[in-house]
């Protein structure tokens, strides 16, 4: 009677106690599984990265007038991977991604590191907006959650010029993803 009640026991862990792992191998991924999520869910669950689990730190977003909003990063073994904040308006629900990491791409193989022509297809160029701490940012035409930042230097003509599509070099590259 014992070896039966104690094989039901463990039978009944085993079932009990499976954790999902939520991929998170595609921006697309982050997209549908992390935003408009509680932050407290993110905080609790198991993810993955090209089969590789991601380590999950709380931490704490601060603007300049010291406005403060809980987030969390994502981790893995090269480094930070992901950003992942709530806003000073809804400290629980998440309400933005950025993806600092070339291993998260599109599902057009598209991220951080790529080139203006490798993005070009993929963007509206009439959305851009630049912005004065010197970031130029274009929202993707696949997916409206999607916008992908590029760096720009100060010394840069892009920095001071006119915005068109064929002032762009190909030198220019993405350095973040962001999913709002």
């Amino acid at each position: 009677m014992k070896v039966f009640i104690f094989c039901f026991f463990l039978f009944g862990c085993n079932f009990g106690t499976s954790h999902q792992v939520i991929k998170l191998d595609r921006i697309e991924d982050v997209s549908s599984n992390i935003l408009g999520k509680s932050i407290e869910e993110i905080k609790n669950g198991s993810f993955s990265l090209k089969n590789e689990n991601l380590f999950v730190r709380d931490t704490l977003f601060i603007e300049e007038e010291k406005i403060t909003w809980p987030g969390v990063i994502f981790s893995n073994k090269n480094g930070d991977v992901l950003f992942v904040e709530t806003n000073w308006k809804d400290r629980q629900k998440v309400v933005q991604a950025t993806v600092v990491s070339s291993e998260i791409e599109t599902k057009n193989h598209v991220g951080v590191g790529a080139s203006f022509s490798q993005i070009e297809p993929y963007i509206r160029f009439d959305s851009w907006k630049d912005f004065p701490d010197g970031y130029i940012m274009f929202k993707d035409s696949l997916d409206k959650k999607i916008v992908y930042s590029i760096g720009v230097d100060s010394d840069s003509f892009l920095y001071s010029s006119a915005l068109s599509l064929s002032s762009f070099p190909d030198t220019v590259r993405v350095q973040y993803v962001i999913l709002r």
